[in-house]
């Protein structure tokens, strides 16, 4: 049936309207460049595994709250604004190492402007919350005793907001 299509349609016109365009027909070529479909499936499922985190025994993720670690009265805000930018660095430093000792830590933030000290350490296993509450509640830095407890999941540790309008303190110059 290729050989009689050929025969048939190989330097006909495409349209009658245009007699000078000529179809060319002609058998396929086939080349195997290596590709076939099983490899193709299963590329496509190892990146799916990869994404869903399953390649590498289970699944890992936990909620915030059972990986998260509030530790406070690490720093006054005073001291942070004398201090400067090289203070908070080490301040961030001493946690993330002292803390990685209870295991992997993914994520410090400090919350600065808060009055007690507050500072929020994500870890990557439940286990290494317990870890560093028993290692870190009542324990001294730089003078100050601090306390350290699993976060509720719902605390935010940012600036409060005031309730009344005449709580708010503007800054107005006129020139």
């Amino acid at each position: 049936s290729v050989d009689l299509a050929v025969q048939l349609m190989n330097g006909v016109p495409l349209r009658e309207s245009m007699p000078g365009m000529l179809m060319k027909v002609q058998p396929a070529q086939f080349e195997n460049k290596g590709y076939s479909k099983n490899t193709a499936k299963k590329k496509k499922l190892k990146k799916q595994l990869k994404h869903l985190q399953w390649m590498d025994g289970g699944d890992d993720w936990a909620p915030l709250q059972q990986v998260s670690t509030v530790l406070e009265n690490v720093f006054t805000p005073q001291e942070v604004e004398d201090l400067g930018t090289a203070r908070k660095k080490t301040i961030i430093d001493d946690v993330r190492t002292e803390t990685g000792r209870c295991g992997p830590v993914l994520n410090v933030r400090a919350y600065w402007k808060n009055p007690r000290g507050i500072i929020l350490i994500r870890f990557k296993h439940p286990e290494s919350v317990t870890k560093c509450i028993e290692m870190m509640n009542d324990r001294w830095y730089s003078r100050r005793q601090l306390k350290c407890y699993r976060w509720d999941g719902f605390t935010s540790f940012g600036l409060p907001k005031p309730k009344k309008l005449s709580d708010i303190k503007l800054n107005v110059t006129f020139d």
